[in-house]
């Protein structure tokens, strides 16, 4: 995002991206469901809600979600500077929320 001619769409994959994999990585971490598959943060949300009691990050994944061809600069899918930092700022909350996340490794 601080590059000379920064790639917005990219920066908001890139938030998807993190934000998806760390969320799929704490379900299979916890133990109790199956990873969802896919890009759509609400799939791993509604499973990560079902294990993490009062669990609602849904106004952050509205910020994060896109669709896979913002990272191509796709005319009909522009993003902005706006949209790049709101998505890398919720992805850094979602993050943070679900690192102080408490679950056994006794599993």
């Amino acid at each position: 995002m601080t590059n000379q001619s920064p790639n917005w769409g990219q920066a908001r994959w890139s938030s998807l991206q993190m934000t998806e994999k760390f969320m799929k990585g704490l379900i299979a971490i916890i133990g109790d469901y199956e990873v969802p598959w896919g890009h759509k943060l609400k799939e791993p949300h509604a499973v990560l809600a079902k294990s993490i009691r009062g669990l609602d990050l849904r106004h952050l994944i509205a910020d994060i979600q896109c669709d896979a061809s913002v990272r191509y600069n796709d005319p009909k899918m522009p993003s902005t500077r706006q949209q790049a930092y709101a998505a890398h700022k919720a992805s850094l909350l979602v993050v943070r929320v679900l690192g102080n996340v408490q679950y056994s490794q006794n599993r």
